[in-house]
């Protein structure tokens, strides 16, 4: 019996891909003098923003470039970040049912309270775990085991939604099944046939209630 729902945020409870595109597009042009391209920078959505950084910034001061970004991502966050149709429904709904729910993300705790509280979702949502919560981040289980330990259940009797790979290898390694949502913009075609291949992919939100 399904007795948790752990949810990633960004790309998966709210749609923040401009927003992020936009900061990484600001750091480039602050840092390079130039832009990224698109694909240069979605293919590293859901990883913990200090190890994008200092993979794409090599001789740079990794902490000085990390602030420039989450500066302006700050700046920008609530006019940009917007709720994927059919979430906040679908955490009332848990709610009602007693089923118990957990954001999982690699973003700070700061920009998660925004979204969060923009969209009036703090009183259906049981755990937080952001990145100042683990030194480990996905695909590393312990993000996902954190949130089990405080929701107070097993791997058997939850499952993760996301929308990377990250968050499908994240779950699986801590023997929880993972929901891949279909509006996903950086997860590959074919890393649904791979080694992270998810349990499930939903089109809707709602789905989650048939999966349940």
């Amino acid at each position: 019996m399904i007795k948790a729902v752990l949810f990633d945020f960004d790309g998966t409870i709210v749609d923040t891909n401009e927003l992020i595109l936009n900061s990484w597009r600001h750091l480039y042009k602050t840092v390079l003098g130039r832009e990224c391209r698109d694909e240069e920078v979605t293919v590293s959505f859901g990883e913990a923003l200090w190890d994008s950084v200092r993979d794409r910034f090599p001789g740079y001061n990794t902490d000085e470039l990390v602030d420039i970004y989450r500066k302006y991502n700050r700046q920008i966050f609530l006019e940009q970040v917007k709720i994927y149709p059919g979430m906040k429904e679908l955490l009332v709904e848990l709610k009602r049912r007693g089923i118990k729910t957990a954001v999982v993300t690699s973003r700070g705790i700061t920009t998660s309270t925004m979204g969060i509280e923009k969209y009036g979702l703090a009183d259906y949502l049981d755990v937080i775990i952001t990145c100042e919560d683990t030194d480990a981040h996905k695909p590393d289980p312990l993000p996902c085991q954190i949130a089990m330990d405080r929701l107070s259940v097993k791997p058997d009797e939850c499952i993760m939604i996301g929308d990377s790979r990250l968050d499908i290898q994240c779950a699986h390694n801590a023997g929880v099944k993972g929901v891949l949502v279909n509006w996903t913009i950086c997860c590959p075609e074919k890393m649904r046939v791979e080694n992270s291949k998810p349990d499930y992919i939903i089109d809707k939100a709602e789905e989650i209630l048939d999966l349940l």
